[in-house]
Formats: structure tokens, C-alpha cells, sequence
């Protein structure tokens, strides 16, 4: 993401920005987030990536089913756990200590909204839920608690939802077997 997608998908927004005299624009959905670990890393990314972040009109999207997950998502505060691969120097920038847990930079919380979202049976793309011409869907170790149709089911509803040219990552073995031919 950091090297390669991210870059590739800023530069296309740059170049349509410059072409069509729009705000440029980058929608990416985290779904089955959890509680949150994904979505703001893939904020503090950006933020690294963009240096004129406040030109620009981002939407990072969280959603899972689990509702208790989402509320934790947003109170943005980990245990030491969530830390074990990340580099202790992002850590003290994107995170305060709170007694033995860490609590998100404020601003950055800001920049993620979370949703409960059942991937199998709610709708999308849809525009009401802000689920709709998306960059990049990022949908890892989530369909191995699913069955073989609703898995099929939610590619095509992804399929839809990516913009042309858009991502979509999974987990290595989650849809091998699958048809991918929307896509």
C-alpha cells in the first residue's frame, strides 16, 4: 500500500485533479475492521503520503457487524497488543499514552468513520451509507467465516462499489476459488 498502491492512486487523483479542476478525492473502505487497527493505519499512511491533506477529500471507511467492535473502533484507545509490528517512533507520534493502553491522536480519530455493516446482507453500493466509488476496498481474513455463495455474493457487490481502476485486497486464500470476472 505505502509503496505502491497508495502512490499510484494519488497520482491519479493529482493528474484528474489537474485536468478537470476538481478536489482531488480518496475513498477507501476497510470492511470487517474490527476494531479499528485497520483504518487508522491506513490514515497515518496517507498522512504521510499527502502533503497537502487538507486540499484533499478522503473518506477512510470502517465497517464490521459486530457492533461492540465498531464502538471500540471509535473510542480509538489499544492495548500494547495492537502494537507488537509497529515501529515504536509511529507509535509515540499517532498515539498518547492512557495508564497501560494508547489512545489515537484526536485528529486522526476524525478522519475514520465507522459503521456496522453486515457484508452478506445490507446493500451496496449505496450512496446513503457511504459505501459508493470507493479506491480501495481492503476486505482481509473476513470471508473464512463465510459460506462459498455469500462470498460470491459480496465480490459482485464489491465489484460494483470499486470505482474502475480501484483495488480490492483480500486475504491470500480467501477467493482462489472464486470467478473473478466482474473485476
Amino acid at each position: 500500500l505505502e509503496k505502491v498502491i497508495f502512490p499510484e492512486l494519488i497520482e491519479h487523483k493529482i493528474k484528474l485533479h489537474e485536468t478537470l479542476r476538481i478536489k482531488p478525492t480518496l475513498r477507501i473502505w476497510s470492511a470487517g475492521c474490527s476494531t479499528g487497527e485497520e483504518p487508522y493505519s491506513l490514515v497515518i499512511v496517507l498522512k504521510q503520503l499527502i502533503s497537502d491533506w487538507d486540499r484533499w477529500k478522503i473518506l477512510v471507511l470502517g465497517t464490521d457487524i459486530n457492533q461492540a467492535a465498531i464502538e471500540k473502533a471509535q473510542r480509538g484507545i489499544y492495548s500494547p497488543w495492537s502494537f507488537r509490528l509497529v515501529d515504536t517512533e509511529l507509535q509515540n507520534r499517532y498515539f498518547e499514552r492512557r495508564k497501560t493502553e494508547w489512545e489515537i491522536d484526536p485528529k486522526l480519530r476524525q478522519l475514520v468513520s465507522f459503521s456496522s455493516v453486515n457484508l452478506a446482507t445490507d446493500n451496496f453500493p449505496n450512496i446513503y451509507t457511504d459505501i459508493h466509488n470507493t479506491d480501495l476496498i481492503l476486505c482481509r481474513n473476513v470471508f473464512v467465516y463465510f459460506e462459498n455463495k455469500y462470498i460470491s455474493q459480496v465480490l459482485k457487490k464489491f465489484a460494483k462499489t470499486l470505482i474502475p481502476g480501484g483495488y480490492l485486497m483480500t486475504g491470500h486464500a480467501e477467493v482462489h476459488s472464486h470467478t473473478m470476472n466482474d473485476f
